[in-house]
């Protein structure tokens, strides 16, 4: 809600958000979108996708924001999110 109020981030407050791109929580909104920037914590991310992977259309990007290795496998995101 305050992302989506202020269009900036407590971490990067000199950086906005462009009022046209949609900031949601809803995971319904997914299924609409032509790109997902996954900004996601990279130990949350496999629960996260697990749950919102249906809702991701089948060719649509998914860029990865997050940056860091999952610690139960030493993978990058970018490996994990292949086997989904």
């Amino acid at each position: 809600k305050e992302l989506s109020a202020l269009r900036c981030s407590a971490y990067l407050p000199n950086i906005s958000i462009a009022s046209t791109l949609p900031i949601t929580s809803d995971s319904s909104d997914i299924e609409e979108s032509d790109i997902v920037l996954w900004v996601v914590p990279v130990q949350e991310s496999l629960k996260q996708l697990h749950t919102l992977k249906a809702h991701i259309p089948k060719h649509c990007p998914i860029i990865i924001c997050s940056k860091g290795l999952e610690l139960n496998t030493q993978q990058p995101l970018s490996e994990l999110f292949k086997s989904y």
